[in-house]
């Protein structure tokens, strides 16, 4: 019988569980919830959010980490535990050797080859990592696949707070290239880099429609249908009895292209489709 644990108001310290699933707001994930439950619905799971799963004092077998937060928080005991990330968009995290999952961010060699389609192979293309970021394999990989399409790229390193001790380096790109991480993710930095574009004429290009709306000129974006599959067929996989941690770490597949004509305009800079060979969505706002 299948039986779920809600802990997002927690009155008690020990509780037993099959699976812990780390989750801030389940009327997000309502229909990964369903799924969850008809997967595994003889173990017994356990919902908790990022200030609750410690105190718990849970032992589960496997972890389903939807938060990002949550990282770098695990329990000693829980360094066995596999750990499944899903819905993690910083590809910089600093990953244990018992997590794997799907990121939910595109690789650089999605960006990369729009880039390289839409006429924009040749560029100085800057981008901005937390410091001490260029040794993940995020970054490198972006270094190597960089060359392949054409693509000039420098990594500037930012320390917490001192993204406005940069804009001197930052202008040195044709364009500027935005993926999440621990700097990008503030909402503060996004404002900060849309003024920054407009006044020095220097195009953004971000992950989301979202980011396209405000000022970008172009985005990639995870779709959600065909993330929401692949996760399905990496839970089937594990219900079906393998170990996660033989599942290497994934990126998505299939992404949503945007084009903010208006911006493009307004900065007097040409985007050529002509030799893309994805659908683009032209965005007006």
């Amino acid at each position: 019988m299948r039986r779920i644990l809600l802990l997002f108001i927690l009155s008690i310290s020990i509780i037993k569980g099959d699976i812990l699933i780390i989750m801030n707001n389940k009327d997000s994930y309502s229909s990964v919830i369903k799924k969850f439950s008809s997967l595994f619905k003889d173990e017994k799971m356990v919902i908790a959010p990022v200030n609750k799963f410690q105190q718990i004092g849970l032992n589960p077998r496997i972890v389903f980490c939807f938060e990002q937060d949550a990282i770098g928080k695990f329990p000693d005991n829980f360094s066995n535990i596999p750990v499944v990330l899903f819905y993690i968009k910083d590809p910089l995290m600093d990953l244990g050797l018992n997590m794997t999952g799907i990121l939910y961010v595109p690789p650089p060699s999605v960006f990369f080859s729009m880039m390289n389609s839409s006429g924009l192979s040749g560029k100085k293309v800057v981008t901005i990592i937390p410091e001490g970021g260029t040794s993940t394999s995020y970054i490198e990989n972006a270094i190597r696949v960089s060359k392949n399409f054409n693509i000039d790229l420098e990594i500037i390193e930012v320390k917490a707070g001192d993204i406005f001790k940069v804009s001197e380096d930052i202008k040195k790109g044709e364009l500027i290239w935005i993926f999440p991480n621990k700097i990008t993710l503030n909402p503060g930095f996004l404002r900060y880099i849309i003024r920054f574009s407009l006044n020095e004429k220097k195009p953004l290009i971000g992950y989301s429609r979202s980011m396209v709306e405000q000022g970008f000129i172009l985005a990639v974006e995870v779709d959600e249908n065909a993330y929401k599959d692949k996760m399905d067929k990496f839970l089937k996989s594990i219900q079906g009895g393998r170990n996660p941690l033989t599942i290497p770490l994934q990126y998505p597949d299939d992404f949503n292209y945007y084009y903010n004509s208006k911006v493009a305009r307004l900065l007097n800079f040409e985007v050529d489709f002509s030799r893309f060979y994805k659908e683009v969505e032209y965005i007006t706002k």
